[in-house]
């Protein structure tokens, strides 16, 4: 030791206690929290034996670490955690930095050795120093704006995050480049409590892990994901199971989506576990989930977040007063259509638009969203200072009766909570109007409605980010990510088969078709196909439209069989001319809608089986029974004239001739035989879905006698069994 004093200057002196105290702080924390934080110790501990000991390498080595990890404080972490690695450095690499190159430079002998004698050209030297001084207060300050660009961008990782045990801040901090080390130690272990089934102890290592690397976006999908599919299905008791579900969509929705609000992949994340974990049919409980998802928002809404009230939420201050004022305001307004052409501008617009053919009450909502589909006489009087007062009035009557229905009591205040409710629930008033807009009245009850908002909200980040790469790049093509255009179509799809979702009296649920989908899901397929033909992708190459041009003209054949079969024949022939103009040379096409629906029905028949086709027509006949217990009887009737059609195509299909004496098999169970078996089903209580009100109702809508007629049949074929003994039996195949 008496010698290093002799040999040693001051400044190393403090070089060496730092890194000595980085030996320490390390053993400390490695004995108090993880053993991992032992791999820190090596290095400081080497410099340490290295400089003390007049090393070449240490000098050089020393420089090198601490001048890169000031670096990787700069760029990749918080600005606290940045100053605080700043400023424990400098006490090393400063000393080193003097030591070796202004003190004690090389003076060229083959046998010297650090640390050499004292310089003595002393003015040199103070010269050098002020430069260096000089020098670092210059790069100083450049390190608080460039911080302020990193934090505004997102490009660095704040580890001091809310709720992060004081070790996780330590280890974060003061690891530095180690923290991947660690955070790969948090993910083996939450794996491990994941196999053992602790998923609460997974939780909190999961929380830890975000908190760690909040803007690492493909973390948070992953655990949404885990959570909503892998944890929930663990359990069996389905309160169980949308605990851990709606967990997963709360961990997207709360906390990793505004970690890192400019990553659009995590908006189509959430949407798709809106859209297929509730929505579709996947897990065998998913209409509870609906169910449970629909009673939230029913209380957050108070309603099912209609246009008018949305408009309303949009219009409203924050504040008691400035909503009362509102409401002052708007209760000035008629309270009927015909109070309402009492006023100038709206009679003026009404009386014009009905010279040409357009009731202005009727198609408002056409009127305001979309104006361009109007003939262009109407869409120049729209853009008139009358017509813009009319259309003003009118929303505003509108929003006035809305209130009055439904918000009868304390109206300003629910108002106001129901403004709360959706800041709670990361929804925005101003974009729930927008989509209900664009694709029509949603319910915003429905998971599908929420699919279709997160898709909109991450789809207008990316259209600003392509927007802004083709402004810098100066590219001739506009760019299009057609990965949110397939969501939003597919939810409108979803919208179409499974919109309106209905819950009985006694508890029963169902989803069912919503026709007022058609129109908007078709005009959003044919915008979209314009633009895919008129845009590239990010990469530059030609966008390929064949899959969407291939649901859209699924979706027309769709519409065509529900309007055939609903007796409106006329619109069935106006979509199959739709189908014309996208394949003219097609001549599937160039016939009747009656003559297209019966082809489609031969070449399905053609192509199922037999227990296929009685598995459809169950189905069918199934649905026939619940319209009925509903009270819908047209599409009990076009239900029945659609199972006809089927049973006339499969007879064809499988003829029997009882006079054929040959081998052959009856394929087909009489259509009297399956109705009869599913009505003795469903009033025996042995078919789910039908409660016992939904029985009386069917009861009542059939007639005693059809019931009767249908047990005897049912009693007939269970005593022609019981009967059979040893006769030879004719079986169906």
């Amino acid at each position: 030791m008496s010698e290093y004093k002799r040999t040693l200057p001051w400044t190393l002196w403090i070089a060496l206690l730092s890194l000595f105290a980085a030996v320490v702080i390390f053993s400390v924390v490695a004995y108090t929290t993880n053993p991992v934080f032992l791999a820190g110790i090596p290095v400081p501990a080497l410099l340490l034996w290295g400089l003390a000991r007049g090393k070449r390498w240490a000098y050089l080595l020393t420089i090198v670490v601490s001048i890169g990890s000031m670096i990787f404080a700069l760029y990749y972490e918080s600005s606290t955690a940045a100053m605080f690695r700043f400023f424990t450095i400098l006490p090393v690499l400063i000393p080193v930095l003097l030591c070796t190159w202004f003190f004690f430079p090389k003076t060229g002998l083959a046998t010297e050795t650090y640390p050499n004698p004292p310089n003595p050209a002393r003015k040199k030297q103070f010269i050098c120093c002020l430069l260096a001084v000089a020098l670092l207060i210059g790069a100083m300050q450049t390190l608080e704006p460039t911080i302020t660009l990193r934090d505004k961008y997102n490009l660095s990782v704040n580890p001091v995050s809310e709720g992060v045990p004081p070790e996780i801040v330590l280890a974060t901090t003061f690891l530095g480049g180690f923290r991947s080390i660690f955070i790969d130690v948090l993910w083996l272990r939450a794996m491990a409590m994941k196999q053992e089934g602790n998923y609460f102890e997974m939780v909190q290592l999961y929380d830890w892990i975000t908190n760690m690397q909040p803007h690492y976006a493909q973390v948070w999908s992953f655990i949404a994901w885990d959570l909503a599919y892998n944890v929930s299905v663990d359990y069996q008791d389905l309160e169980d199971r949308w605990f851990w579900i709606y967990r997963g969509i709360r961990y997207l929705r709360d906390k990793g989506i505004p970690a890192n609000r400019n990553v659009s992949s995590l908006y189509l994340d959430l949407a798709w576990i809106f859209e297929h974990k509730l929505g579709a049919t996947m897990d065998y409980a998913h209409q509870i989930y609906r169910v449970k998802w629909w009673r939230m928002m029913q209380e957050a809404l108070k309603g099912s977040g209609e246009r008018e009230q949305l408009e309303a939420l949009v219009d409203i201050p924050d504040d008691l007063g400035g909503v009362q004022k509102y409401l002052n305001e708007i209760m000035n307004y008629p309270d009927n259509t015909d109070t309402l052409r009492q006023d100038k501008n709206v009679d003026q617009a009404a009386t014009f638009l009905t010279d040409n053919g357009i009731d202005l009450f009727a198609e408002y909502t056409g009127l305001s969203d979309f104006p361009e589909e109007y003939p262009e006489n109407v869409q120049q009087y729209l853009k008139t200072k009358e017509a813009i007062e009319a259309f003003k009035t009118i929303r505003l009557y509108r929003i006035k009766n809305w209130l009055a229905n439904n918000l009868k009591e304390n109206t300003a205040q629910q108002l106001i909570e129901i403004k709360e409710n959706l800041a709670r629930l990361k929804l925005e008033p101003e974009l729930m109007l927008n989509v209900t807009k664009n694709f029509g009245p949603l319910d915003w009850r429905g998971c599908d409605a929420h699919s279709m908002y997160w898709v909109s909200k991450g789809r207008e980040i990316r259209v600003y980010q392509l927007s802004q790469k083709q402004l810098r790049e100066s590219l001739d093509y506009k760019m299009m990510d057609i990965r949110f255009e397939r969501r939003l179509y597919n939810c409108m799809q979803e919208l179409l088969r499974r919109g309106r979702f209905m819950i009985t009296s006694d508890g029963y649920t169902y989803t069912i078709p919503d026709y007022r989908f058609i129109e908007p899901t078709l005009r959003y397929f044919r915008k979209v196909l314009k633009e895919v033909r008129s845009s590239r992708s990010q990469a530059g190459r030609e966008l390929n439209g064949k899959g969407i041009q291939s649901c859209y003209m699924y979706l027309l054949e769709r519409c065509i069989f529900m309007y055939y079969f609903n007796g409106q024949i006329n619109i069935a022939d106006r979509y199959l001319e739709y189908m014309r103009e996208e394949a003219p040379l097609n001549p599937n096409f160039q016939v009747t809608a009656e003559q297209f629906v019966r082809n489609n029905i031969a070449q399905w028949i053609s192509d199922m089986t037999p227990n296929r086709y009685h598995t459809m027509v169950e189905g069918m006949i199934r649905w026939s029974f619940i319209d009925l217990a509903q009270g819908d009887y047209a599409s009990a009737a076009n239900r029945e004239k659609e199972i006809h059609l089927l049973e006339e195509y499969a007879q064809k299909r499988w003829p029997y001739d009882p006079e054929n004496k040959e081998d052959q098999f009856k394929y087909l169970a009489p259509l009297e035989d399956l109705s009869s078996d599913m009505l003795v089903r469903i009033l025996d209580g042995k078919e789910p879905g039908f409660s016992p009100a939904m029985r009386q109702r069917l009861e009542k809508a059939l007639g005693p006698e059809k019931i009767k007629n249908a047990r005897k049949r049912v009693e007939q074929k269970a005593g022609f069994i019981n009967n059979l003994k040893d006769k030879p039996v004719a079986t169906g195949q």
